[in-house]
């Protein structure tokens, strides 16, 4: 089926990955060797993230779908703050929002 990878987790495996294992592995400190393993981790994260970009997606274009996205009425940011604060007011805690939206509706 279809699917979108979410970056996020890319990124943390991947850093989870640098962070937690050596670039090099050895008993010898005058010959290091390669930690193969971790390149390894590293390689299945990218194969499984290609899989997905490359992977077909079998969708139809919908022209409706399209030009209903595309005359979506655009805010700018401070319309969307104003908008945000006005929900959400600042200083406000979050059971005090919910009291007053059950006390508007």
């Amino acid at each position: 089926p279809p699917a979108l990878p979410f970056l996020g987790v890319l990124l943390t495996d991947l850093t989870f990955i640098e962070d937690g294992h050596a670039d090099f592995v050895s008993s010898d400190a005058s010959q290091p060797a390669i930690n193969f393993t971790k390149h390894l981790f590293t390689f299945n994260i990218w194969q499984d993230f290609r899989h997905y970009v490359e992977m077909g997606y079998p969708f139809r274009p919908a022209p409706a779908v399209m030009q209903l996205v595309e005359h979506l009425p655009k805010l700018d940011d401070k319309v969307l703050l104003e908008m945000s604060l006005h929900r959400e007011p600042k200083g406000v805690s979050r059971e005090e929002v919910e009291r007053l939206d059950l006390e508007s509706a």
